[in-house]
């Protein structure tokens, strides 16, 4: 009968450990170290994409606030309400441009008027800087920077 050894008994055991290794067996603190870093780098990517979900649902509430406010101040140049004009003004606003707005409003309402948005910068959590055009009969009339303080939950116009 034919039987077939090939090394001895110590080196049939070190080739089955390289065997196993090339199957794809890895030591056990290898492992772990990979599976930390593949939990790590989920836990990143998530707190990652929650703030960017808040930033950009921020930036979508904030444009929503200050078109509302434009659309409200586009009827008080049509019907001419100073009431409703004035208050759209920070109610902390130094009175002498407060006083100057309203004037200015007084002797150009009422007259029909687009006013639109052309971009806004947040200057700080409760400030924006907004750039509109006002339009009359889809002329742009005027172009301006504007600047918007949160107030509670409104948008007043601070300068």
């Amino acid at each position: 009968m034919l039987e077939w050894r090939v090394g001895d008994s110590t080196t049939s055991g070190q080739s089955q450990s390289r065997a196993s290794a090339r199957d794809g067996c890895r030591p056990p603190l290898r492992s772990a170290a990979l599976l930390a870093a593949y939990v790590l780098l989920l836990v990143v990517a998530s707190i990652g994409g929650f703030f960017i979900g808040r930033w950009s649902n921020n930036r979508r509430v904030i444009n929503q606030a200050v078109v509302e406010r434009l659309m409200v101040e586009e009827l008080a140049w049509r019907s001419g309400d100073a009431a409703l004009y004035g208050g759209l003004l920070d109610p902390v606003m130094e009175p002498a441009a407060r006083n100057q707005l309203l004037a200015d409003f007084r002797t150009r309402s009422p007259r029909e008027i687009d006013i639109v948005p052309t971009g806004y910068h947040v200057l700080a959590g409760d400030r924006l800087r907004v750039e509109v055009q006002e339009m009359d009969a889809g002329n742009v009339v005027a172009r301006e920077q504007r600047e918007y303080v949160r107030r509670g939950a409104d948008w007043f116009r601070a300068r």
